[in-house]
């Protein structure tokens, strides 16, 4: 192990930030989803809607869904280096208690 007096400071703090990242992106696409969930974009009742118009409203549906997905799986990636980082912080000598 290293003894550095500020080795584990940095990547604490950065693991942290990287974490708080990751759990603000998650957070936004739980915020987009609950946009989508309120305004799906259907018509409404009496609107004249061609088959065509259901085509693209649900392959528009699909792709919204699609990026929610992608951008939770990001989220989650970031947040998940950010604790290893963090660890790897705490490992590195950072913290007196953790040896």
């Amino acid at each position: 192990m290293s003894s550095e007096p500020g080795g584990g400071l940095s990547a604490r703090l950065i693991g942290g930030a990287a974490f708080l990242f990751g759990v603000a992106v998650i957070a936004g696409v739980l915020r987009l989803a609950y946009g989508l969930y309120l305004d799906p974009g259907v018509p409404g009742p009496g609107a004249n809607v061609t088959l065509t118009d259901l085509g693209v409203g649900f392959a528009r549906l699909l792709v919204r869904i699609g990026l929610l997905f992608l951008g939770s799986l990001c989220g989650w990636f970031v947040a998940g280096r950010g604790i290893g980082l963090y660890q790897a912080g705490i490992a590195r000598g950072g913290d007196p208690s953790a040896r």
